[in-house]
Protein backbone atom coordinates (compact mmCIF):
# COMPACT_ATOMS: atom_id res chain seq x y z
CA UNK A 1 0.00 0.00 0.00
CA UNK A 2 1.52 3.71 -1.13
CA UNK A 3 0.35 6.81 1.16
CA UNK A 4 0.18 9.90 -0.08
CA UNK A 5 -0.66 13.51 0.75
CA UNK A 6 -2.52 16.39 -0.67
CA UNK A 7 -3.30 19.36 1.69
CA UNK A 8 -2.98 17.70 4.94
CA UNK A 9 -5.18 14.48 3.46
CA UNK A 10 -4.19 11.17 3.63
CA UNK A 11 -5.08 9.37 0.62
CA UNK A 12 -4.59 5.68 0.44
CA UNK A 13 -4.31 3.10 -2.74
CA UNK A 14 -3.58 -0.29 -3.44
CA UNK A 15 -2.95 -2.40 -6.84
CA UNK A 16 -6.19 -4.40 -7.26
CA UNK A 17 -6.10 -8.62 -7.43
CA UNK A 18 -7.47 -9.39 -10.70
CA UNK A 19 -11.44 -9.42 -10.96
CA UNK A 20 -13.89 -9.59 -13.45
CA UNK A 21 -13.91 -5.93 -13.01
CA UNK A 22 -9.99 -5.34 -13.18
CA UNK A 23 -9.66 -7.99 -16.32
CA UNK A 24 -6.67 -9.99 -16.60
CA UNK A 25 -5.14 -8.05 -13.56
CA UNK A 26 -4.80 -4.86 -14.68
CA UNK A 27 -3.43 -1.63 -12.29
CA UNK A 28 -6.81 0.06 -12.15
CA UNK A 29 -5.64 2.58 -9.59
CA UNK A 30 -8.60 2.38 -7.72
CA UNK A 31 -8.89 3.90 -3.94
CA UNK A 32 -9.78 2.72 -0.94
CA UNK A 33 -9.68 5.85 -0.10
CA UNK A 34 -9.53 8.54 -1.83
CA UNK A 35 -9.78 11.07 1.01
CA UNK A 36 -10.76 10.58 4.42
CA UNK A 37 -13.45 12.95 4.52
CA UNK A 38 -15.31 14.98 1.70
CA UNK A 39 -14.71 18.05 3.59
CA UNK A 40 -11.11 17.50 2.99
CA UNK A 41 -12.08 17.87 -0.76
CA UNK A 42 -10.87 20.62 -3.35
CA UNK A 43 -13.92 23.30 -3.21
CA UNK A 44 -16.62 22.58 -5.57
CA UNK A 45 -15.27 19.49 -6.52
CA UNK A 46 -17.00 16.09 -6.79
CA UNK A 47 -16.65 12.88 -8.32
CA UNK A 48 -17.67 12.45 -12.19
CA UNK A 49 -17.09 14.26 -14.86
CA UNK A 50 -19.49 16.59 -16.58
CA UNK A 51 -21.11 15.82 -20.90
CA UNK A 52 -21.90 17.84 -22.90
CA UNK A 53 -23.57 17.01 -26.48
CA UNK A 54 -24.58 18.53 -29.55
CA UNK A 55 -26.37 17.91 -32.51
CA UNK A 56 -24.08 18.60 -35.36
CA UNK A 57 -27.36 18.21 -38.26
CA UNK A 58 -24.42 16.37 -40.76
CA UNK A 59 -22.92 12.69 -41.75
CA UNK A 60 -19.55 14.14 -42.91
CA UNK A 61 -16.50 13.84 -41.06
CA UNK A 62 -13.96 15.83 -40.92
CA UNK A 63 -10.17 14.67 -41.11
CA UNK A 64 -8.61 17.64 -39.64
CA UNK A 65 -8.23 18.97 -35.74
CA UNK A 66 -10.24 22.44 -36.54
CA UNK A 67 -13.12 20.70 -38.51
CA UNK A 68 -13.78 18.67 -35.43
CA UNK A 69 -13.38 20.93 -32.77
CA UNK A 70 -15.62 23.34 -34.75
CA UNK A 71 -18.49 20.62 -33.67
CA UNK A 72 -18.07 21.62 -29.89
CA UNK A 73 -19.16 25.21 -30.40
CA UNK A 74 -22.36 26.98 -29.92
CA UNK A 75 -24.79 26.21 -27.17
CA UNK A 76 -25.34 22.30 -26.25
CA UNK A 77 -28.21 20.15 -27.03
CA UNK A 78 -27.71 18.45 -23.00
CA UNK A 79 -25.56 18.88 -20.16
CA UNK A 80 -24.77 16.35 -17.53
CA UNK A 81 -23.11 14.53 -14.83
CA UNK A 82 -21.01 11.15 -16.26
CA UNK A 83 -20.40 8.65 -13.06
CA UNK A 84 -19.42 5.73 -15.49
CA UNK A 85 -15.67 4.68 -17.25
CA UNK A 86 -15.66 5.65 -20.50
CA UNK A 87 -16.56 2.45 -22.92
CA UNK A 88 -19.62 2.37 -24.62
CA UNK A 89 -20.64 1.42 -28.50
CA UNK A 90 -24.39 1.04 -29.81
CA UNK A 91 -25.03 -2.36 -29.57
CA UNK A 92 -24.08 -1.63 -26.14
CA UNK A 93 -21.64 -4.84 -26.48
CA UNK A 94 -18.74 -2.63 -24.84
CA UNK A 95 -20.82 -0.73 -22.54
CA UNK A 96 -24.07 1.09 -22.46
CA UNK A 97 -24.19 3.80 -24.86
CA UNK A 98 -25.14 7.32 -22.39
CA UNK A 99 -29.30 6.87 -23.56
CA UNK A 100 -29.70 10.92 -23.92
CA UNK A 101 -27.35 10.84 -26.97
CA UNK A 102 -29.13 10.46 -30.39
CA UNK A 103 -28.51 8.09 -33.06
CA UNK A 104 -26.52 10.02 -35.36
CA UNK A 105 -24.75 13.31 -36.81
CA UNK A 106 -23.47 14.51 -32.40
CA UNK A 107 -20.41 15.44 -30.56
CA UNK A 108 -20.33 14.33 -27.35
CA UNK A 109 -17.18 15.53 -24.64
CA UNK A 110 -16.80 14.58 -21.18
CA UNK A 111 -14.74 17.15 -19.21
CA UNK A 112 -13.25 17.71 -15.33
CA UNK A 113 -10.13 16.36 -13.38
CA UNK A 114 -8.41 13.40 -13.07
CA UNK A 115 -6.63 12.28 -9.98
CA UNK A 116 -2.76 10.86 -10.52
CA UNK A 117 -1.84 9.23 -7.26
CA UNK A 118 1.81 7.90 -8.76
CA UNK A 119 3.79 10.93 -10.72
CA UNK A 120 5.40 9.27 -14.04
CA UNK A 121 4.57 8.83 -17.44
CA UNK A 122 0.73 7.51 -18.18
CA UNK A 123 0.07 5.72 -21.26
CA UNK A 124 -3.40 6.76 -22.53
CA UNK A 125 -5.18 5.10 -25.36
CA UNK A 126 -8.77 5.83 -27.14
CA UNK A 127 -10.77 4.53 -30.12
CA UNK A 128 -14.39 6.06 -31.37
CA UNK A 129 -16.54 5.60 -33.97
CA UNK A 130 -16.37 8.55 -35.17
CA UNK A 131 -13.43 10.69 -34.21
CA UNK A 132 -11.65 11.43 -31.16
CA UNK A 133 -9.56 13.51 -28.88
CA UNK A 134 -8.04 13.25 -25.64
CA UNK A 135 -6.79 16.47 -23.77
CA UNK A 136 -5.00 16.65 -20.36
CA UNK A 137 -4.04 19.37 -19.35
CA UNK A 138 -4.43 21.53 -22.12
CA UNK A 139 -2.37 18.51 -24.11
CA UNK A 140 -3.84 16.45 -26.97
CA UNK A 141 -2.52 13.43 -25.93
CA UNK A 142 -4.70 10.73 -28.78
CA UNK A 143 -6.81 11.55 -31.56
CA UNK A 144 -8.02 10.51 -34.82
CA UNK A 145 -9.87 13.28 -36.75
CA UNK A 146 -12.35 11.03 -39.74
CA UNK A 147 -14.73 8.53 -40.24
CA UNK A 148 -14.18 5.18 -39.25
CA UNK A 149 -15.68 1.91 -37.25
CA UNK A 150 -14.38 1.70 -33.56
CA UNK A 151 -11.55 -0.24 -33.29
CA UNK A 152 -9.31 -1.89 -30.84
CA UNK A 153 -10.58 -2.02 -27.04
CA UNK A 154 -9.46 -0.48 -23.45
CA UNK A 155 -6.80 -3.44 -23.16
CA UNK A 156 -5.75 -2.98 -27.07
CA UNK A 157 -6.33 0.87 -27.95
CA UNK A 158 -6.00 1.81 -31.31
CA UNK A 159 -4.59 5.46 -31.13
CA UNK A 160 -2.22 5.87 -28.15
CA UNK A 161 0.12 8.82 -26.66
CA UNK A 162 1.63 9.80 -23.33
CA UNK A 163 2.17 12.38 -20.97
CA UNK A 164 3.95 13.25 -17.91
CA UNK A 165 2.25 14.07 -14.44
CA UNK A 166 2.70 14.83 -11.54
CA UNK A 167 0.58 13.56 -8.32
CA UNK A 168 -2.72 15.39 -7.92
CA UNK A 169 -5.28 16.91 -10.64
CA UNK A 170 -4.66 17.68 -14.28
CA UNK A 171 -7.90 19.03 -16.36
CA UNK A 172 -9.05 16.06 -18.29
CA UNK A 173 -11.10 16.10 -21.71
CA UNK A 174 -12.36 13.52 -24.20
CA UNK A 175 -14.23 14.37 -26.90
CA UNK A 176 -15.58 12.40 -29.54
CA UNK A 177 -17.93 12.88 -32.77
CA UNK A 178 -20.20 10.43 -34.83
CA UNK A 179 -21.41 10.77 -38.05
CA UNK A 180 -23.89 8.53 -38.89
CA UNK A 181 -24.00 4.75 -38.82
CA UNK A 182 -22.67 3.24 -35.66
CA UNK A 183 -21.00 4.95 -32.80
CA UNK A 184 -18.60 4.36 -29.66
CA UNK A 185 -15.96 5.46 -27.44
CA UNK A 186 -13.51 4.64 -24.84
CA UNK A 187 -10.26 5.50 -22.81
CA UNK A 188 -7.50 3.49 -21.17
CA UNK A 189 -4.09 3.96 -19.83
CA UNK A 190 -1.17 2.14 -18.55
CA UNK A 191 0.28 3.29 -15.44
CA UNK A 192 3.82 3.90 -14.90
CA UNK A 193 4.96 0.43 -14.00
CA UNK A 194 2.39 -1.14 -15.48
CA UNK A 195 2.86 -3.11 -18.98
CA UNK A 196 -0.96 -3.49 -20.29
CA UNK A 197 -3.72 -0.85 -20.83
CA UNK A 198 -7.14 -0.47 -19.01
CA UNK A 199 -9.74 1.14 -18.81
CA UNK A 200 -9.76 4.13 -16.80
CA UNK A 201 -11.40 3.63 -13.46
CA UNK A 202 -14.12 6.27 -12.59
CA UNK A 203 -12.79 6.60 -9.14
CA UNK A 204 -10.23 9.04 -10.42
CA UNK A 205 -12.73 11.24 -11.69
CA UNK A 206 -13.64 14.71 -10.43
CA UNK A 207 -15.97 17.34 -11.54
CA UNK A 208 -16.70 21.15 -11.03
CA UNK A 209 -19.59 23.01 -12.18
CA UNK A 210 -17.14 26.09 -12.31
CA UNK A 211 -14.01 24.16 -14.17
CA UNK A 212 -12.75 25.60 -17.27
CA UNK A 213 -11.46 23.19 -19.04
Amino acid sequence: MKKHHWNGSLITATRQAPSSSAANGLFNLVSQQVFKSASKWPAALSQGLNYSYWNTGTTSNPNNQSGFEAFFSGTPAGTGQHYYIINWDHQNSRGPKPSYLPDGSFAWQVEGFIYIVVAGTYFFGTGSDDGNQLTVDGTIVTSHYGGRGVSGTVTNPSDTGSITLSAGYHAFRYRMQEGGGGDAGYVCWKPPGETSYAAVPASVFFKSTAATV
